[in-house]
């Protein structure tokens, strides 16, 4: 059996983006991006383990730590825009610390930006834009296997001159009902405390409706 860790990788929104050193404890939701991701690699067969360095505040030497401990066959990133930096960073301590274990990129700033990620951090081996709970599977299924990697939806990986090469275009699948609900008993449900004005009572969680916008017409919005 294979073994994946999944990492919302760790950046401190009050620190970069209000220039204070506050530690925050409340408004934390379970990134339920990386649950969808994780019930689909469970039912694939695959043993799967999250960090969630977000909502646990944890230091790039406690992830490397804790991803060592684990073992996995390979790590995935789910990075957010405001902590891409953060993101490359703790890539390149994996590389650095971890040599051969296969890095791949996922999140929101992987659908936005996935060349600039694979020209910019070297130490990255893939990025996944799209939904990826039906491609990541098959990537890490066929891993090595270059003419495979040109046919999956939305990936972004290394060629042999050091660049990047893309497969297919990225897919939206229309029948949800192939997609699991999130492997919420991966993640440490009590730490997710969120604003007062959100929920008074506890606990509380957050759930996903729908997926795609209803509108798609905001000339503000790619």
């Amino acid at each position: 059996m294979k073994r994946v860790v999944l990492i919302n990788s760790p950046y401190d929104l009050m620190k970069k983006g209000y220039n204070s050193r506050t530690k925050i404890r409340r408004g934390f939701f379970p990134p339920l991006g990386i649950g969808y991701i994780a019930a689909n690699l469970i039912k694939e067969g695959f043993e799967v383990n999250v960090i969630d360095a977000v909502v646990e505040q944890m230091e790039f030497p406690a992830v490397i730590s804790q991803i060592s401990e684990l073992k996995p066959d390979f790590v995935g990133l789910s990075v957010m825009t405001p902590g891409y930096s953060e993101a490359y960073k703790l890539a390149a301590m994996i590389r650095r610390d971890l040599q051969d274990l296969p890095i791949i990129v996922g999140g929101p700033h992987a659908n936005s930006f996935p060349e600039e990620i694979m020209a910019n951090c070297r130490a990255v081996d893939f990025v996944m834009s799209g939904e990826c709970e039906l491609t990541l599977p098959r990537l890490l299924k066929n891993m090595g296997n270059y003419s495979e990697y040109a046919q999956i939806p939305g990936l972004y990986y290394r060629d042999s001159d050091g660049g990047f090469a893309i497969g297919a275009p990225p897919e939206f699948e229309p029948a949800l009902d192939k997609i699991p609900f999130p492997a919420r008993h991966l993640f440490k449900n009590e730490l997710y405390i969120p604003l007062p004005n959100f929920s008074r009572r506890l606990p509380a969680t957050s759930v996903i409706t729908s997926r795609g916008c209803p509108y798609r017409r905001c000339k503000f919005c790619y």
